[in-house]
């Protein structure tokens, strides 16, 4: 079984739901990953979550452009180089 899940900077849910997912044989999970949180204070939060949901086989989107790093200063934005988004992954 799979499922989509985001889980937003500092999620307080994010403990819970991967041990409710795991108890629930939950084995494929998609979810997203923003860029923009790598500039945030606590970078780091990007790591913890992977390594919460190491249970799971996977798969992260990468979405939000920071708005210093897009063609227009909005998250939906193309990024400036070409691979910004394949350095942070």
């Amino acid at each position: 079984m799979g499922l989509a899940r985001w889980f937003h900077y500092r999620d307080p849910r994010l403990d819970d739901a991967a041990k409710w997912l795991k108890r629930v044989g939950l084995t494929h999970l998609r979810t997203g990953l923003s860029r923009s949180d790598r500039f945030r204070e606590d970078a780091r939060l990007i790591d913890r979550q992977m390594e919460t949901l190491h249970y799971f086989h996977t798969t992260a989107t990468f979405c939000l452009t920071p708005e210093h790093l897009g063609l227009a200063p909005r998250h939906a934005s193309a990024p400036i180089g070409p691979n910004q988004i394949a350095d942070l992954c």
